[in-house]
């Protein structure tokens, strides 16, 4: 009796242990958001993003970020290419890091081909949601990092 009590008592020591020292990272790649230089983007001007990372293995090396924009204002018009892929640059093998996302006005941040017209002479500004997505050189796909509630302003 005294031997099993013994044994059960350093299997859940052991099974303790073990739970206890799982690898810090997973497999499959993860993102977080770290900065945004701004949810409200003047006319004209650029948004900078800087995403943490982490991947087990650290293959993340020359592979792709998915970028989505979907625009969600009510009035519903033609848009620009609202999903793009951006090769990762070649940099040290690394399982975790930063990236920084630089999205030009022109070429990223503006959705409506154009922004439906307001009162006065203004243009309704482009409400977003932007969501990012990591895949590493295995194939392994990072759950949807979500930012909400862009609002690009628009001049035309």
């Amino acid at each position: 009796m005294k031997g099993k009590i013994i044994g059960f008592t350093s299997l859940i020591i052991v099974l303790i242990v073990i739970a206890c020292s799982k690898d810090k990272f997973q497999t499959k790649p993860s993102l977080t958001l770290k900065s945004i230089s701004g949810k409200t983007i003047p006319a004209g001007s650029d948004m900078r993003i800087e995403l943490d990372y982490t991947d087990k293995e650290g293959d993340i090396v020359q592979d792709t970020i998915q970028f989505i924009k979907n625009r969600n204002n009510q009035r519903k018009v033609a848009t620009k290419v609202d999903t793009l892929y951006f090769l990762l640059p070649d940099f040290p093998k690394r399982s975790s890091g930063v990236f920084e996302v630089n999205l030009s006005y022109e070429t990223f941040l503006k959705a409506a081909i154009n922004a439906p017209s307001l009162p006065g002479g203004r243009f309704e500004s482009d409400s977003l949601t932007f969501k990012f997505i990591l895949k590493d050189n295995a194939s392994n796909v990072s759950d949807t990092l979500v930012i909400n509630d862009i609002v690009i302003e628009r001049n035309n």
